[in-house]
């Protein structure tokens, strides 16, 4: 209560160090590549769509209940 508090040398090193590894690591979760299979299989499709002429184009109809 009545003495400040001095912090040790390595405190600031420590947490120094977390807020770099945490944005390091928050940088690389946003910006990875998608790798998700779903969408290779997507860009497969549409490139074969593409070589054989067919339109990419989806037509939609009016749904009337």
């Amino acid at each position: 209560p009545g003495e400040k508090y001095e912090k040790e040398g390595w405190e600031v090193i420590w947490i120094g160090g977390f807020t770099i590894a945490f944005g390091l690591i928050a940088a690389g979760a946003i910006y990875k590549p998608d790798t998700r299979i779903r969408t290779w299989a997507r860009q497969e499709a549409e490139k074969q769509m593409r070589e054989e002429g067919d339109t990419l184009e989806y037509k939609t109809t009016a749904y009337k209940a």
